[in-house]
């Protein structure tokens, strides 16, 4: 595992890392960070996974410093 590439702050059309998943780079996570107060909620996790798919990311982790929205268990897919 290694980190492949950290983004600029904004204007990073919703990603701000890839990390390769193995020794050789050809699996890689894409990992967006949120640093916030409020509570985030699905049209934020609904944007990563909009941002996923524009950069045909099979995996994805979406780390949030704040809770996550207080709703019954949900999954989103990138299509």
């Amino acid at each position: 595992m290694g980190i492949r590439g950290v983004t600029k702050a904004s204007g990073d059309g919703g990603i701000d890392g890839v990390i390769n998943e193995d020794r050789l780079g050809l699996d890689a996570v894409y990992v967006q960070a949120k640093r916030w107060a409020k509570t985030v909620g699905v049209e934020e996790l609904r944007s990563f996974v909009g941002a996923l798919s524009a950069h045909t990311a099979p995996k994805g982790v979406f780390i949030p410093t704040s809770a996550l929205m207080n709703a019954p268990a949900f999954t989103l897919r990138a299509a």
